[in-house]
């Protein structure tokens, strides 16, 4: 089905999705004549299982989605972190004296294994998600020719379900003071499917460990070095694009080095 208007009449929006379409090809192509069986990337999973199925188009069109849906949520998290520690200068400080002594340590040349030591980290992001989900509605739909029970409700075939993770996320029959910014809840695991900021169970999203290890990188290669306060007159109003929240109105913020390079 062709677009049915253009995507935008600024040439350098087409020269560079040119650019990005012929990087991509270019990879999809090298790595189909070169592949490596051991190599457990995307690209590698798609090429070696879907080469005879899928055109170089679709693989591009394939590829391009995923990394274009990944990142967009490194950057949501990655704000609201930013935002909610700005606010919470003890977290800050707490974070950052852990990110620091890490990079003391391990250097720049640190590994994923390594990053996931960042307990103190790991708190700030899963309660920067529990109180700003990047998605958060999830859509379920009961398959044709069954129907579930739910509450006491039986749903026929073909009912559609939303689960809302901001609102379950803040809500005080499931959580102690829900709107208040604690890491250290995170202490203990919450009870299952309590808190949801990717979904949960098998139809949960499958970039989750792809978001969380680059948001662990970014925010591990900002704090190492600087301060980062945001405008006190700014809130994180949020608006939904493309299914993700994002700040309405930005978040302009001050950055200061704390450690030099």
């Amino acid at each position: 089905m062709k677009q049915p208007f253009p995507l935008s009449l600024s040439p350098k929006f087409w020269s560079d999705r040119q650019k990005w379409f012929q990087f991509i090809d270019n990879r999809i192509s090298a790595r189909q004549s070169h592949n490596d069986e051991e190599a457990i990337d995307l690209l590698a999973y798609i090429t070696s299982r879907n080469s005879s199925e899928l055109s170089i188009e679709q693989l591009r069109d394939e590829l391009s989605t995923s990394f274009t849906v990944g990142t967009r949520n490194v950057a949501i998290v990655v704000a609201s972190v930013l935002y909610l520690c700005s606010r919470h200068p003890e977290t800050q400080q707490k974070l950052q004296s852990e990110i620091q002594e890490f990079v003391s340590k391990e250097g720049n040349n640190f590994e994923l294994g390594d990053i996931n030591k960042l307990s103190y980290l790991d708190k700030v992001i899963k309660e920067a998600l529990r109180l700003y989900p990047a998605v958060p509605l999830f859509i379920r739909e009961v398959i044709p020719d069954k129907s579930v029970v739910l509450g006491g409700y039986s749903l026929p075939e073909k009912t559609q379900i939303f689960f809302c993770s901001w609102a379950f996320h803040r809500n005080p029959n499931h959580w102690e003071n829900p709107d208040t910014f604690d890491p250290e809840r995170f202490t203990t695991e919450p009870l299952p499917f309590h808190y949801f900021p990717f979904g949960a169970g098998p139809r949960a999203c499958v970039g989750m460990y792809y978001t969380l290890a680059c948001t662990k990188i970014v925010l591990t290669t900002i704090l190492a070095e600087y301060s980062v306060n945001v405008d006190p007159s700014c809130n994180f109003d949020t608006k939904v694009f493309a299914a993700t929240i994002v700040p309405q109105n930005g978040l302009p913020a001050k950055i200061k080095r704390v450690l030099s390079s």
